[in-house]
C-alpha cells in the first residue's frame, strides 16, 4: 500500500538521523530532555516508545529521545499491544512500532487494541479488526461497552451481546449483559436478570431486579430493595436482608445493614460486626474500614490491626497499602 510505504520511509528518515534531525528540521525546542543516564524524562513509554508533539503534528521517540516515527499525525495515542491509534488527513488508523500502518486510514473513531482486537467506527457504527488489519466484525454495531476481562459488550439492533478475541461469544439477544465470571454471565431480559453459560444456555432464570457477578461460587442479587446471595443453582444461601453488598472475596463479603458495613461468611454469619461507615473488600487478609471519617484496617476476625487514623487508603497489594 502507498500509505504503508510512505510511513515507513518517513520512519527510516527519522531513525537514520535521529540525533541531528531535531536541528536539521529546526525542531530543537521540541527535543525531549534526557537524564544523566541518557534516558528521556517526563514522557511515558509504551512498547518502548513515547508520543511527542512537534509543531502541530505527533510522532514517537524511543527511550533515548531519538526520533523513531516521524511526526506526521494530527493525533496519536500510546501504543497498546504493539499498535498505536493515529489520525492522518482526518481519519484514524493504526501503526506498529516501526511506523508501518495496518490497513488504511479510513475510520471516524477507534479504540486502543485489547486482547488482539481494535474497535473501529465508520459513521455511527462500530466494528472490530485484528492486529493484521483484517475485519473481524464489520462496522454495524450501535454501541460498545468498556473492555473487561478480555470481553466487550456490544449492541446491535437494540440488543446486547458479548465478544472476545475469538469473535462473538454471546449473540445480541438481551437488554443488557455483564461479563463472564466463573463461567457464568449475568444477562437481562424483560427487566429481570438471570445467568447463562458459555453456550448461551439459561442456567439461572430471569428472576432478579439487579445482580452482581459470581465470586467464590456465590453471586449477589437483589429482590425488592434487599440484597442476598445465591449459589450456581440459583438457590439463596444468604437470604435478601441487606441494603447493599459487595461480591465475596477471600471467603467474606461486605454487607450493609441499618446503614453500617460489616462482613459475613458464606453462611451469612457476621465475622466483622456492622459498625463501619464504609469498607473495602478484603485483600491480603486485611480490609480497609472507615469509622468517624478515619480509615484503618481489620483482619478477618474483625481485629483492628491498624486503628482508624488515615484520611484515605487503598487496599493492600504486595504487602503495601497507600494511605493519606
Amino acid at each position: 500500500m502507498i500509505i504503508r510505504y510512505l510511513i515507513l520511509i518517513c520512519s527510516l528518515i527519522g531513525c537514520a538521523g535521529s540525533n541531528s534531525i531535531w536541528e536539521r528540521e529546526g525542531w530543537s525546542q521540541y527535543r525531549p530532555d534526557v537524564n544523566e543516564e541518557g534516558l528521556i524524562e517526563h514522557l511515558p513509554l509504551s512498547d518502548g516508545l513515547a508520543r511527542i508533539q512537534v509543531v502541530e503534528k505527533w510522532g514517537y521517540v524511543d527511550k533515548y529521545g531519538h526520533l523513531a516515527i516521524y511526526p506526521d499525525f494530527e493525533e496519536a495515542r500510546e501504543f497498546s499491544e504493539g499498535l498505536a491509534a493515529v489520525k492522518k488527513d482526518g481519519k484514524w488508523g493504526y501503526i506498529n512500532t516501526i511506523g508501518w500502518s495496518i490497513g488504511y486510514f479510513e475510520y471516524d473513531a477507534v479504540k486502543d487494541f485489547i486482547n488482539g482486537l481494535g474497535a473501529v467506527r465508520k459513521d455511527s457504527y462500530w466494528g472490530f479488526i485484528d492486529s493484521d488489519g483484517r475485519t473481524v466484525i464489520s462496522p454495524e454495531l450501535e454501541e460498545l461497552g468498556s473492555p473487561n476481562r478480555g470481553q466487550i459488550a456490544f449492541k446491535s439492533y437494540g440488543k446486547w451481546g458479548l465478544i472476545d478475541s475469538n469473535g462473538i461469544i454471546i449473540q445480541p439477544d438481551y437488554d443488557a449483559v455483564q461479563v463472564f465470571y466463573e463461567d457464568l454471565l449475568a444477562v437481562k431480559r424483560d427487566n429481570k436478570w438471570g445467568y447463562v453459560d458459555g453456550e448461551d444456555r439459561i442456567i439461572i432464570e430471569f428472576l432478579f431486579e439487579e445482580v452482581g457477578y459470581f465470586s467464590d461460587g456465590l453471586a449477589c442479587v437483589r429482590e425488592g430493595d434487599k440484597w442476598g446471595f445465591i449459589n450456581r443453582d440459583g438457590v439463596f444461601v444468604i437470604l435478601p436482608q441487606f441494603e447493599s453488598v459487595l461480591p465475596f472475596r477471600d471467603g467474606l463479603a461486605a454487607v450493609q445493614l441499618q446503614g453500617y458495613w460489616g462482613f459475613v461468611d458464606k453462611f451469612g454469619k457476621f465475622v466483622v460486626k456492622p459498625e463501619y461507615s464504609a469498607v473495602l473488600s478484603f485483600s491480603e487478609g486485611l480490609s480497609a474500614v472507615s469509622k468517624k471519617g478515619l480509615w484503618g484496617f481489620v483482619d478477618k476476625d474483625g481485629w483492628p490491626v491498624i486503628p482508624p487514623q488515615f484520611d484515605a487508603v487503598d487496599s493492600f497489594l504486595g504487602g503495601k497499602a497507600r494511605v493519606r
